[in-house]
């Protein structure tokens, strides 16, 4: 006969990786991308410069309260996730993202992501500076009230965590010549739910708050370049 102690292993681990290692990340900056806006594209080069930190604390990543759920009765405990060291870091991926969005639209004849070094001088480039205000995952993992024989749930099928990703950008484009032409802030969110049989669930609330934010950022774009011609 199979001991309680057999049984409840597989939960107990489950829980352990759960609250105390990186949940499984992948590259999100293959998002659904819009339309075209224009016909002709108002300037020659746009570009993305790299996505600058700006976050509280330096973007570090905050676990220590996702081990309440270790206390019978406590239904929840919140983990904030920024940066995950040498797995995944938001900037690079909402770079690549942005610039692959913008590049969709048609706005610039040609659209880099980069420094202004690497793009090179000629022809003269239109800059997008990013800052990235806030850029977390709330991960509010979830044993239901039940400590570590919530975990047997997991396997059962229900959520390991409920959350949001949180997207808060500042942005500003400038000429050739460095004037500024506009700034502006964005924020939004999206909903994430983990699951041990589905990866990436980061990854796809980022996604889905850029896809809502999108459209107000090349708006803002549109706007700022007006009837310029390359």
């Amino acid at each position: 006969m199979i001991s309680a102690r057999l049984l409840l292993m597989p939960a107990l681990l489950a829980l352990a990786l759960a609250a105390c290692t990186s949940p499984p990340m992948a590259p999100f900056s293959t998002t659904e991308v819009g339309p075209p806006m224009v016909e002709t594209s108002r300037v020659e080069r746009l570009v993305v410069l790299p996505v600058v930190e700006a976050r509280p604390g330096d973007g570090h990543t905050r676990l220590g309260w996702g081990a309440l759920v270790l206390i019978p009765l406590v239904p929840y405990g919140t983990q904030e996730w920024r940066t995950i060291e040498e797995q995944w870091d938001v900037r690079p991926e909402l770079g690549d993202m942005i610039t692959q969005d913008l590049r969709a639209s048609g706005l610039a004849a040609d659209t880099l992501h980069g420094t202004l070094e690497q793009a090179g001088p000629s022809p003269a480039a239109y800059v997008l500076e990013v800052r990235l205000r806030e850029g977390v995952w709330l991960r509010h993992m979830t044993t239901y009230g039940l400590s570590v024989f919530g975990g047997v749930l997991w396997y059962l099928g229900a959520p390991v965590s409920y959350g949001e990703a949180h997207l808060n950008l500042s942005v500003e484009l400038r000429d050739p010549r460095g004037e500024v032409l506009g700034s502006r802030s964005f924020h939004t969110i999206g909903d994430v739910t983990e699951s041990i049989y589905r990866g990436e669930p980061a990854t796809l609330g980022f996604k889905e708050a850029y896809e809502a934010l999108s459209p107000e950022l090349r708006a803002f774009v549109a706007e700022c370049l007006g009837d310029t011609r390359a």
